[in-house]
């Protein structure tokens, strides 16, 4: 699983995961917005380019997730892969 892009973002990455389904994450690293060093929030993507829109109603999370270490991330990177496309959240 490898990001589509990566940017400095407010003093940390900001990396950006998109998968099939038209899901995908945006995953904060660091900086001065970060919760806990390490912050998912769900993407969803329209059409074929990259335009996303920050996504809060899927099983995964209603909100931006904080405080993960690398396995708990790569375990929700895995969920967001997983979702249905045809979720309607």
């Amino acid at each position: 699983m490898r990001p589509i892009f990566k940017r400095e973002l407010n003093g940390g990455t900001q990396e950006v995961y998109r998968f099939d389904n038209q899901y995908g994450a945006s995953v904060i690293r660091g900086g001065r917005y970060a919760y806990g060093g390490l912050e998912l929030a769900v993407l969803k993507f329209n059409g074929t380019g990259d335009d996303f829109s920050l996504c809060y109603s899927t099983p995964i999370t209603s909100d931006v997730l904080g405080h993960l270490d690398e396995s708990s991330l790569k375990r929700h990177l895995l969920d967001i892969q997983n979702l249905d496309e045809k979720y309607n959240g």
